[in-house]
């Protein structure tokens, strides 16, 4: 069962950092654009970030959870991940074309 938790954490945290590694792309983008649009990204860049803290605030719960309760948390990190990933996704398709 160990073995399970410590393979989903790796593939939760690459995910992550994949994640990161995009909306800190979005932060680059939104300096280079003009004020107008700035404030917007800005703005929802904000709250894409406050979807990855939660995320990662979620995984360090699941990674000191014991082995009797890291399977329901699992569902929770999956859960609060899938939510980020997506409106990280949605807006880098709307920010960066």
């Amino acid at each position: 069962m160990q073995f399970k938790k410590e393979e989903f954490l790796h593939e939760i945290k690459a995910e992550i950092e994949a994640g990161q590694v995009k909306l800190d792309d979005l932060k680059a983008h939104a300096q280079n654009a003009i004020a107008e649009e700035r404030v917007k990204y800005d703005e929802e860049i904000a709250q894409l970030q406050a979807h990855l803290d939660a995320t990662k605030t979620t995984l360090k719960e699941f990674e000191e959870a014991t082995s009797d309760t890291w399977t329901h948390l699992k569902e929770g990190i999956e859960n609060t991940w899938a939510s980020a990933r997506h409106a990280i996704h949605e807006a880098y398709a709307k920010i960066k074309g």
